[in-house]
């Protein structure tokens, strides 16, 4: 309005009030120069004008609503493979309320990391690099001792890393000749070297001891602790030193294993009436199904928030002070039997199925002091809505790659449990208006 008065005052004027002379111009230059003027008064007076703005939130276009899918449109289906830990990492050796872990090493390839033609064996040396020492009574750590012994068969090799563990591989089957007792150190993170009489190695290089597996096993189990140290999955892997002579020179070498793996036992039974467990070590994962279509049948909302709600059992769970990183798969087939539950009720899973086959859709980590883990599963909720996703359920799970010696239990959807305890589904939905 103010740009449109301007031009009409100066259409009825003929000029602007109180136009600049300037001395030595034409009088085309000067008109040039009025217009020039004109426009910068009409652009400054526009500017003055406030200049509407659209309001564009969500609420304007969309109707929001929050719903909770309780407890009791959860189930709960509790699945145990054989635990594929062969590929960890991190080795674990000791004994409390928790587990009891021995750990298992084979030399099988001797011949590969030494040359074709040694003269005499000097000595040898076992080497571990350290990770930790894992205590469920915040205790600060001790030395720790361990037994290291051969393990005899008749040079039949009794065991591999992709297929052995606790449940189907006995140590106390086997007969163990004792090589030597060490001591861990307190700190639990250093580099320990063990001395090995270089005759074992010069049977294994010959032949004439083709028994290749070591079996470390806690010494005393009066100290409630867990060792542990680096596998030869780790860049920090394990390995004997070798000195040896060869035509009057001295050589040094390095043997690695070509298996190694943890025999983790677990103490406690789980408990899947009212929890449900995750753990690597115990490779125990979880099917969580939801029956929540009858609440969502508008195939065009918009899921904006779904978060699901666990209650963690501080007093089952057993984390050894460290982050549990928790990961989540959709299930795009069905792996529940059909028309079976268990004798609490639940769905009964199929045979065969193993989480960590599949890539992980979330993952989330839980600290060691957290009694509660959320989880955002919203691009499956949207999926099942809009129809390109099925409702198999989802399934959670931890990676072998992580401790496991370490054990996540939460509450299920059992009327046992108190309600503030039993899990749920915090929902948000757009819809537009």
């Amino acid at each position: 309005m103010k740009l449109l008065k301007s031009w009409i005052s100066y259409k009825s004027g003929g000029r602007l009030s109180g136009c600049l002379k300037i001395p030595g111009r034409t009088p085309h230059k000067l008109n040039a120069c009025k217009v020039a003027l004109l426009a910068a008064g009409m652009i400054l007076a526009a500017c003055e004008e406030k200049i509407p703005t659209i309001q564009n939130q969500p609420e304007s276009f969309f109707n929001r609503q929050s719903l909770t899918i309780p407890a009791d449109s959860i189930r709960f289906a509790q699945g145990i493979v054989q635990p594929s830990i062969g590929q960890s990492a991190v080795l674990f050796v000791g004994d409390d309320e928790n587990v009891r872990t021995d750990a298992l090493m084979k030399f099988g390839n001797v011949g590969y990391f030494l040359p074709d033609s040694i003269d005499q064996f000097l000595s040898a040396q076992l080497i571990l690099y350290s990770v930790n020492q894992y205590r469920l009574d915040g205790l600060p750590p001790e030395n720790l001792n361990i037994g290291l012994y051969q393990l005899l068969n008749d040079g039949i090799d009794p065991w591999t890393e992709d297929s052995s563990y606790a449940g189907n591989f006995n140590i106390e089957d086997y007969t163990l000749s004792l090589i030597t007792e060490f001591s861990y150190p307190a700190s639990g993170t250093d580099t320990v070297r063990i001395a090995l009489n270089p005759t074992l190695i010069a049977g294994w290089y010959d032949g004439s001891n083709s028994d290749y597996s070591l079996v470390f096993r806690p010494a005393d189990t009066t100290i409630a602790a867990i060792q542990g140290f680096y596998s030869v999955e780790a860049a920090t892997y394990p390995r004997i030193s070798v000195e040896y002579v060869i035509e009057s020179d001295t050589s040094v070498s390095s043997i690695l294993p070509t298996e190694d793996l943890s025999l983790i036992r677990f103490k406690k039974m789980l408990d899947p009436a009212t929890r449900f467990n995750v753990s690597s070590g115990r490779a125990s994962y979880c099917l969580l199904r939801f029956d929540f279509e009858n609440l969502l049948t508008d195939d065009n909302t918009i899921i904006a928030r779904a978060d699901l709600k666990l209650k963690i059992d501080r007093h089952q769970t057993q984390n050894y002070r460290e982050l549990f990183n928790l990961y989540v798969n959709v299930v795009d087939s069905n792996i529940v039997l059909a028309d079976s539950l268990d004798e609490y009720g639940n769905p009964v899973l199929i045979t065969g199925y193993n989480p960590i086959n599949d890539s992980y859709t979330y993952s989330t980590a839980v600290s060691a002091t957290e009694d509660s883990v959320t989880i955002s599963i919203k691009s499956f909720f949207q999926g099942v809505v809009s129809g390109y996703t099925s409702n198999y359920g989802i399934v959670v799970y931890t990676l072998p790659s992580f401790t496991n010696i370490a054990s996540l239990s939460m509450y299920n959807a059992a009327d046992q449990n108190p309600e503030q305890d039993r899990p749920r589904i915090q929902i948000l939905t757009m819809k537009e208006k």
